[in-house]
C-alpha cells in the first residue's frame, strides 16, 4: 500500500536506446539518501529539480525493500511517456 491508501503502479515499456537519449542522474543508495536529506532540509521534497531530463535513484526512506524509482523531471519527458512509442501498464 502505497503512502497515500493507493496501491496503483504505471509501468512504463520503452527501448533502450530512446532512454539512453535523456540526460539522466543516477544515484547509488549513499547518494540517494544523502540528497534526500539535503533535499528535506530545503523542504523542498514536493518542489526540487535535479536539472536533469530523468533522475534514477533506488527508493529510500520507505520500508526497507530495493525498488528503483524514476523522476522524470521536463517536459521533454513527459511529452515521450505520453507519446505512441511508449507502453503504458497499469499494474
Amino acid at each position: 500500500m502505497q503512502k497515500f491508501g493507493t496501491e496503483t503502479v504505471v509501468e512504463f515499456s520503452m527501448a533502450d536506446k530512446n532512454f539512453l537519449e535523456f540526460e539522466i542522474e543516477a544515484l547509488n543508495r549513499l547518494q540517494a539518501i544523502e540528497r534526500r536529506g539535503f533535499i528535506k532540509s530545503l523542504s523542498a521534497q514536493r518542489s526540487f529539480t535535479f536539472g536533469k531530463d530523468i533522475v534514477w535513484s533506488p527508493i529510500v526512506g520507505g520500508p526497507d525493500v530495493y525498488c528503483d524509482q524514476h523522476k522524470w523531471e521536463n517536459r521533454k519527458g513527459q511529452d515521450y511517456l505520453n507519446g505512441d512509442i511508449v507502453l503504458r501498464r497499469v499494474r
